[in-house]
């Protein structure tokens, strides 16, 4: 299948990576050989690219901070030089994982541009390899930076006070690791699930619908397999309620709602119209104060921190959350659009 960018238009162009980072030109360097790297989004110029179409399906990329062209050097290295003829500095697009497109070196339509290893280092310098249908070689072309964060569904994977298990081994066609979508310090992230793709099939299971797993937080986990997931084997029940910075944002009409092992509840709640900073997501289990000795009578079940500039963008994503105390364990699963 065809993909063709449109002529003329200015684009970001994030990877499909957990890290969430974009193509970015160091330091907005006017000199040819400028390396090509990725870099968490700010929307600079150094950060926006125009296409230009050339001929039987082709483009090329060009740096809005420096009119110079994203090239592909003899070391299979991405830089910038000016419009040169005879160098690597067309490019076709075939569709890649998570909505991306995967861009072909016109010269030699099996390499595609890359992040090395995956990797999740701001400054990474991208380079151009074999094409191999992994989610470092996937790339999405947006006009501008989603805003509207919308909480899609929360699913319960473990009660408090259930037994908690792992299996080591599960249905997914892609790992990568890393999930920088989560911030926090003490909340435990475990990256060796991040980036997890998962079939449909599991995914509709597993994460409750959601395309991939950025991350594992606050379970204690820190060398987990990416073909973790959660056994779905507890019993029980909790009384569910939601805050965000302090503040409730489900269930509004009550004081909390009900959720059983296995179950998962479609909220469809906007966090935000206009996400800009880092927010506190707090899953608590509501129970009845008792005079004397309780000051705080409600259990914590899970809560995390998100960065909206380092999240996907118009994919859902999940994120396993959980307190290792009390053994709960939860799915979230969000959209960024």
């Amino acid at each position: 299948m065809i993909i063709l960018p449109n002529e003329g238009t200015i684009y970001l162009i994030q990877t499909r990576l957990a890290s969430g980072m974009v193509l970015d030109l160091d330091a907005a360097s006017a000199n040819d050989g400028a390396k090509i790297q990725q870099w968490h989004c700010h929307g600079g110029t150094n950060q926006q690219w125009q296409v230009e179409h050339t001929e039987m399906n082709c483009f090329r990329i060009k740096s809005v901070a420096t009119n110079h062209y994203l090239t592909v050097n003899e070391n299979l290295q991405v830089v910038q030089n000016q419009l040169d003829t005879s160098k690597n500095q067309e490019f076709s697009c075939s569709l890649g994982l998570l909505k991306g497109v995967e861009i072909h070196l016109k010269n030699n339509s099996k390499k595609v541009l890359n992040i090395p290893d995956g990797s999740n280092i701001e400054g990474k310098q991208l380079d151009c390899v074999d094409q191999s249908d992994q989610l470092s070689q996937s790339f999405y072309f947006t006009e501008s930076i989603p805003k509207k964060l919308t909480f899609q569904n929360v699913r319960c994977d473990n009660p408090s006070g259930g037994s908690f298990f792992s299996n080591w081994s599960g249905d997914i066609f892609d790992g990568v690791n890393n999930g920088l979508g989560v911030v926090g310090g003490s909340l435990g992230l475990a990256g060796g699930v991040a980036g997890l793709v998962l079939k449909a099939g599991t995914a509709a299971t597993v994460v409750g619908g959601g395309g991939i797993v950025l991350g594992v937080v606050g379970l204690g986990l820190t060398a987990v397999s990416t073909a973790f997931f959660v056994d779905k084997i507890a019993s029980g029940e909790d009384d569910l309620f939601i805050n965000l910075d302090g503040k409730k944002i489900w269930p509004t009409d009550k004081n909390h709602g009900s959720i059983k092992a296995n179950q998962t509840l479609l909220l469809d709640v906007v966090l935000s119209e206009d996400w800009k900073n880092t927010n506190h997501l707090a899953l608590y289990d509501h129970d009845t104060k008792i005079p004397f000795f309780d000051n705080d009578p409600h259990d914590l079940l899970a809560d995390l921190k998100l960065d909206p500039n380092k999240c996907l963008w118009r994919v859902p994503f999940t994120l396993i959350v959980g307190n290792k105390t009390n053994q709960s364990v939860y799915s979230l699963t969000f959209i960024l659009t």
